[in-house]
């Protein structure tokens, strides 16, 4: 189940919640104010490599 990020419209707080792909499209509650009007958030990734690369390769925030 992938980990979405959210910020609520109503309270502007940033959270994140377990969502499954059928549930995906679907509003999600903020755990503040308990509002419905959420937007789901571009997320920051990283991704490791192996054999002779070092390190971990990381993209920019979406936002913030």
């Amino acid at each position: 189940m992938p980990l979405y990020e959210y910020q609520c419209k109503d309270c502007e707080k940033k959270f994140e919640a377990l969502v499954s792909f059928r549930n995906a499209d679907k509003p999600v509650e903020c755990p503040q104010c308990n509002s419905k009007k959420t937007d789901k958030l571009l997320s920051t990734f990283c991704a490791s490599t192996s054999g002779g690369a070092k390190g971990a390769s990381c993209a920019p925030s979406g936002g913030g």
